[in-house]
């Protein structure tokens, strides 16, 4: 599979003074939330090969 760089909408989330980051999958709509970027990657990383929606199949010209 075959995924673009930016398959995931990122935004920091602040809430009651706590500093949370949330990850939105493209394709699904999927949301991951986490504390740190290090486990936003890891959990991105395991939402794709898990994802529902394939990405687009790209065509050699």
């Amino acid at each position: 599979m075959v995924y673009e760089h930016y398959d995931f909408a990122r935004n920091p989330i602040v809430e009651d003074q706590a500093f949370s980051l949330e990850s939105k999958c493209i394709r699904c709509g999927f949301r991951i939330l986490a504390r740190a970027i290090e486990e936003l990657i890891e959990e991105e990383k395991k939402h794709r090969t898990a994802c529902v929606l394939k990405p687009r199949q790209i065509i050699p010209a």
